[in-house]
């Protein structure tokens, strides 16, 4: 298990392995309308019997009800999404599954985990007790067009910030996620070798319309509509 390293916004911290140092100064603003970051295909979900997705949300309303993230062009679909009724909506091929959540305006780390016919959802690193039973295999098409602040063709978009996603080939862990969510701050995952990891303006400079992949994908991520880069971030 990585050592968990202890980090705070904007000062830096030894990256796992040497190299840069690990700094968290950015996010990305979303303005509910109709604000997204467009991934392509992410390989890494199309027809594996296990993987994670790790993600860093604040809603500027409590009434926002856009998407998180989302994926597939067909079914099977994957979509994370805060509705505002205080839940959080999970999708995964036929499966719907929904937890109560508290809807307001903070900081809040979700990571969803699948793996052969299993799942669970961990929302600020406590799992959540999803009910349901997912697909064993996530389906050739799941990964297709991997968006932020939207799915597919769905609306509402998602107004707020988002920060720090990942994805992973694999079944995180209990230990995993405590690490990840690194009690409300986000951690370096370097060592967890994440697949794709989109930090969101840093390693970026905080500017332009492309996020940078840290992972092994190389799916870069392209800003539409206008998305900006934000200071605000989990701390």
């Amino acid at each position: 298990m990585p050592i968990c390293l202890p980090s705070f916004a904007g000062v830096a911290q030894p990256a796992s392995g040497g190299g840069t140092p690990y700094v968290n100064e950015y996010s990305l603003s979303f303005d509910a309308s109709d604000d997204f970051v467009s991934f392509g295909s992410v390989t890494a979900l199309n027809s594996a019997s296990a993987f994670s997705v790790s993600v860093w949300y604040k809603k500027a309303s409590t009434s926002n009800e856009g998407m998180i993230v989302g994926s597939g062009t067909a079914n099977p679909s994957f979509y994370i999404q805060h509705f505002n009724n205080n839940q959080i909506y999970i999708a995964f091929g036929n499966l719907y599954a929904a937890v109560t959540a508290a809807g307001d305006t903070n900081w809040h780390h979700a990571v969803y985990v699948a793996d052969s016919g299993t799942h669970k959802l961990y929302w600020d690193g406590t799992d959540m007790s999803l009910g349901g039973t997912p697909p064993s295999t996530t389906g050739s098409t799941l990964g297709d067009t991997f968006y932020l602040g939207k799915w597919n063709t769905y609306a509402p978009h998602f107004g707020g910030e988002i920060d720090e996603v990942s994805i992973f080939d694999s079944a995180l862990t209990a230990s995993n996620v405590t690490s990840i969510y690194n009690s409300g701050v986000p951690n370096d995952i370097s060592a967890l070798n994440p697949v794709n990891w989109w930090r969101m303006g840093d390693n970026d400079g905080g500017t332009g319309t492309t996020v940078t992949d840290q992972g092994s994908g190389g799916n870069n991520g392209t800003l539409t509509n206008g998305p900006t880069f934000s200071t605000t971030v989990p701390s």
